[in-house]
Order: C-alpha cells, then structure tokens, then sequence
C-alpha cells in the first residue's frame, strides 16, 4: 500500500467554498486550530487561503496606507 493510500483513509480534508465569507473562514481556521485551508467551487480546487493573507490584507495593507500618507 503506498503512503498517500494510508494518508486518504486517516485524514479529512478541511476545504471552504469559495462562496463563503472572510469571517466564516477565521472561524473555521480558528475552531480546527489550522493554519491556512483549501478553498474549492464546487469540487474545483480554486486557491488556499491562511490567517496569515488574511491578517496582511485586513490590516497590514490599511496599516501601510496610513502610514504612506503621513509622509
């Protein structure tokens, strides 16, 4: 049997649909303890998403902002 087999059939995948929002992903994140999560349409892998490009473009990004127009 090779490994990936083994892998399948011990693991679930913990995916998101594309259609769901921002805070529906930090809850899910949050409550499964992960890192980053497939994002799907459908049964179409579509990207990944992570706490970590939330984090940035909800508030470095602004931060960044604020702080080019100060100078």
């Amino acid at each position: 049997m090779l490994a990936k087999h083994r892998m399948l059939q011990n693991h679930q995948v913990i995916t998101i649909q594309s259609n769901e929002t921002v805070e529906c992903a930090i809850n899910l994140l949050l409550e499964k303890q992960i890192d980053s999560v497939p994002v799907l349409s459908g049964n179409k892998y579509v990207g990944m998403i992570s706490q970590a490009e939330i984090f940035k473009r909800c508030f470095l990004v602004n931060y960044e902002k604020k702080n080019t127009l100060r100078i």
